[in-house]
């Protein structure tokens, strides 16, 4: 039975195989790349009018409710989606669905690992 990697789990360490593939040697090095992730919570458009009345305390009222799904976002691109948590009072975000792209055939990112750390 395969082990599906929670998304806080690190992925296995292959660095230290006798016979590395090629493929586990890249996943080693590409899994410590820093990527920045964001978050959208929504969004709005406003006039450079109001823009510039903006100030401390000010409203700013966006097209999504407050438990809308929330996207995952990497290179302005949707990678995930999930509903908003609070960790410890820090905001997180607890993934429901993983976007795939057109003709990709890995269904989740546990298939991608898997078929890097071979």
């Amino acid at each position: 039975m395969e082990k599906v990697l929670n998304m806080t789990e690190r992925a296995p360490d292959t660095s230290r195989d006798t016979d590395p593939s090629p493929i586990s040697k890249t996943a080693g090095i590409l899994m410590d790349i820093k990527l920045q992730v964001r978050v959208l919570f929504g969004r709005t458009s406003m006039r450079l009018r109001d823009l510039m009345k903006l100030s401390a305390g000010s409203v700013v009222e966006l097209d999504r409710a407050p438990d809308d799904i929330v996207e995952l976002v990497i290179n302005d691109r949707v990678i995930a989606r999930g509903q908003v948590v609070v960790v410890e009072g820090c905001y997180g975000i607890r993934v429901t669905e993983i976007s795939r792209r057109k003709g990709d055939s890995s269904d989740d990112l546990a298939n991608l690992f898997r078929s890097l750390g071979r």
